[in-house]
């Protein structure tokens, strides 16, 4: 499938090969991004010892989750009425991504969720 993505844009006229080419290196790179299990959000701090921000992160990722999900439904939901390549296409890259994206999202609320047990004890002795 990439092999046929990078072969229609060599059929580009040389301007939109360019453009088609910087938006496919940006795609690919955010593609890779969305499931790197390293990747963490603007302004989330993995070393805080903040009890308020290991609880606002778990509220993020709660609805991360929970909007993800609802796609994925969606889309598996849609795959029924597709014809067959697109379906293919469909699970091959979209879900996939989707189901990366939701696999790193759990893992970082688990890390969240760790983070504030971890940090319990700081809450209790600082409002006694």
């Amino acid at each position: 499938m990439l092999r046929d993505a990078l072969k229609r844009v060599t059929q580009l006229p040389i301007g939109r090969r360019r453009f088609a080419n910087r938006l496919s290196d940006r795609t690919a790179r955010l593609a890779q991004e969305a499931v790197d299990p390293a990747r963490h959000m603007e302004g989330e701090d993995l070393d805080s010892q903040s009890p308020e921000q290991a609880e606002l992160w778990q509220d993020v990722y709660r609805e991360l989750i929970q909007f993800e999900s609802g796609l994925l439904e969606t889309l598996s939901d849609s795959l029924a009425l597709m014809s067959n390549p697109a379906s293919i296409e469909i699970r091959e890259l979209d879900l996939a991504t989707l189901e990366g994206q939701q696999a790193r999202y759990r893992d970082r609320l688990e890390f969240w969720r760790r983070r504030a047990r971890e940090l319990h004890p700081l809450r209790l002795l600082a409002n006694p």
